[in-house]
């Protein structure tokens, strides 16, 4: 499989190392480590440029169980704006850190209890950037 290369536009790169940087409940400690530590491996782009295709925070993505051909709409988020009900993720979930910087076509792996899984994003259907909001 083709390794994928993750992309971040520099404005949510900026506010990710913020949240990291920021004191915050122990147990969120290793989840925050990882994904600055995916942060910061990324391709950085400019917020004004960033590819349509690309999953961006507060974008809302539509991606496929590709075991199980489940279908869902997620929209992530910051984890203060997390909200199960509503589909909302937090970037310090799972699949959250798995989705953010990938795009329409590629598949991303996140490890659960039972596993990993296996996501195919099928479709942005509404990134912030693409809409020409530079900072929600």
């Amino acid at each position: 499989m083709k390794k994928l290369e993750r992309r971040i536009n520099k404005y949510d790169y900026e506010r990710l190392e913020a949240l990291c940087a920021t004191p915050g409940k122990e147990e969120e400690a290793y989840l925050l480590a990882d994904v600055l530590k995916r942060v910061k491996s990324s391709l950085l782009v400019a917020h004004n440029s960033t590819p349509p295709q690309v999953v961006t925070m507060n974008s809302r993505v539509l991606v496929q169980n590709l075991r199980t051909k489940q279908r869902i709409e997620v929209t992530l988020v910051f984890p203060d704006e997390a909200d199960e009900i509503e589909n909302k993720i937090s970037i310090l979930e799972p699949l959250g850190v798995a989705l953010l910087g990938y795009g329409i076509g590629e598949t991303v792996q996140y490890a659960t209890p039972a596993g990993s899984v296996w996501m195919k994003i099928e479709r942005v259907c509404y990134q912030p950037e693409t809409a020409g909001n530079y900072t929600m």
